[in-house]
């Protein structure tokens, strides 16, 4: 075997990557927050009482939904760590949010009972998926 043939380490450093990826659901976290930093910047402004705090606080929540979805990758066990933190937050929240909502309206169909409710089930899907590729990381350590 000639050292200089770097394709039988290609090839190994490929095989690797692929096993790294076969439990990895960053990908499907990612869309969520970025769908959870939509349905925040969307409503947010047109239902004030969405969120509990003031606006700079929203502004804040889709941005950082934003920056981990950017930085979401299959190589930081950090940033896996944090998407799961985050997902767990965020079903916590809007959970609660949505439930104490439920109790003071009429019906379920209240706009902002809908949206807490929706931002709930991002949510929940974010932190299965996240969970599954952090159990995944420490699997591989």
């Amino acid at each position: 075997m000639d050292p200089l043939d770097i394709e039988p380490h290609l090839r190994a450093v490929r095989e690797h990557e692929r096993k790294l990826q076969k439990h990895y659901y960053g990908d499907t976290v990612r869309v969520l927050f970025l769908v959870a930093g939509l349905i925040l910047l969307i409503f947010g402004p047109a239902h004030p009482t969405l969120v509990p705090f003031n606006s700079f606080t929203v502004v804040l929540l889709v941005l950082g939904a934003v920056l981990l979805a950017g930085i979401t990758n299959p190589r930081q066990r950090s940033v896996v760590i944090a998407d799961t933190i985050i997902a767990a937050f965020g079903l916590v929240i809007f959970t609660a949010l949505a439930v104490s909502q439920y109790r003071t309206v009429e019906g379920p169909t209240d706009t902002v009972f809908l949206i807490r409710q929706s931002l709930s089930v991002v949510f929940f899907f974010a932190l299965y998926f996240s969970s599954k590729s952090l159990r995944a990381k420490f699997i591989e350590k």
